[in-house]
């Protein structure tokens, strides 16, 4: 991506430094939201630029502790309710209801009583 091309490659010291300088931070808020297309309003921008700062402090927090790495995404300068949007099952590209194939059917049983084939107790 382009605003890791720019950087090469950020680390958790990479996002210290960052953190460290508010011009670094504002210069790196921007490459962010140039690559994930984010446009804020002057009202929303003090905001969204300190979601920004916490995520990117979480960020460094784990990679100090974790084995995998974290970094910014899609859901950086998200609020916990922004984010919770995306939780869940999408079913935008399923099948349409026509489309499901019809499941073979079978003579179901009228009566069947577990508890004589020792199933349920």
């Amino acid at each position: 991506k382009q605003w890791y091309q720019r950087r090469v490659v950020i680390t958790a010291g990479d996002y210290e430094t960052v953190l460290q300088s508010p011009g670094e931070l504002k210069a790196l808020f921007s490459e962010f939201n140039a690559e994930f297309g984010k446009s804020f309003s002057a009202a929303e921008a003090p905001l969204r630029m300190r979601l920004f700062r916490d995520d990117l402090k979480r960020i460094v927090q784990l990679n100090k502790e974790k084995s995998w790495e974290s970094g910014l995404n899609q859901f950086t300068a998200m609020t916990t309710e922004e984010k919770h949007q995306h939780l869940g099952l999408n079913m935008t590209n399923a099948a349409p209801r026509e489309e499901v194939p019809v499941m073979l059917s079978y003579p179901q049983a009228t009566n069947l009583d577990w508890r004589t084939k020792g199933k349920v107790t």
